[in-house]
């Protein structure tokens, strides 16, 4: 998202709030800066890193480097991935405390909304969703990793035919994969596909779903959703 502008400097507190922005491999702070927030409390398990920059940043100003200075592999088993639970959890209770706009109110609303979906997923998981909305068209997943392998094998034990995976990498596209082919995004329709998001990037694949046309948990639906 910060390919084409230059990453925000100073006091950049406000757009830490709406999203973690700094890659902890990137971050250098002064001890100073670091003992001013107070330490990280032992709670935090997965989100330490936005807890204390925000600490910092509340009083400090920041400088930003433009350049590429390292690189992250993004995979299933990052550990905001493999514990998204506690990675929501968390990332509320950061709020909580650093947002001054974020109430404990909406904390409470959040949480039992985020209880009673998972409540939800257990008494209507996704077998039961398909086989409701799918009618004539083929299942894909969209995802080819881990992720997605693990939702193909939770469907097949239930029974649900799955055609293949939707994967945009081209090492891929046009090879099988647990005997499914992976085709490109691009021949995906909601006429004729049902999708099943099993990503890490499952945001931005939802997006570019509503895009081309297809409707949430009608066209399409995440994996850990009912």
């Amino acid at each position: 998202m910060w390919d084409n502008i230059n990453l925000p400097q100073g006091n950049i507190f406000k757009n830490l709030l709406e999203k973690n922005i700094i890659p902890l491999v990137s971050a250098v702070f002064l001890k100073k800066a670091f003992n001013d927030v107070g330490g990280i409390p032992k709670f935090y398990q997965v989100c330490e890193d936005y807890y204390l920059f925000l600490g910092i940043s509340e009083k400090w100003e920041a400088l930003a480097l433009n350049d590429v200075c390292c690189t992250y592999r993004c995979h299933e088993r990052n550990l905001s991935h493999q514990y998204q639970d506690r990675t929501y959890l968390e990332n509320k209770l950061i709020s909580l405390k650093w947002n001054p706009s974020y109430s404990i109110y909406i904390f409470f609303y959040e949480i039992l909304y985020f209880f009673l979906k998972k409540l939800l997923t257990q008494l209507f998981p996704l077998e039961f969703f398909l086989g409701k909305r799918t009618g004539d068209r083929s299942i894909l997943i969209w995802g080819a990793g881990e992720k997605g392998k693990k939702c193909l094998k939770y469907l097949k034990n239930r029974n649900i035919n799955i055609d293949g995976f939707v994967d945009k990498s081209l090492e891929k596209q046009n090879f099988l994969i647990l005997n499914k082919p992976v085709f490109s995004p691009e021949i995906v329709c909601a006429k004729k596909h049902m999708i099943v998001i099993s990503s890490m990037y499952g945001s931005e694949i939802e997006d570019e779903l509503i895009e081309l046309g297809f409707r949430h948990k009608t066209d399409f639906v995440h994996d850990n959703l009912a």
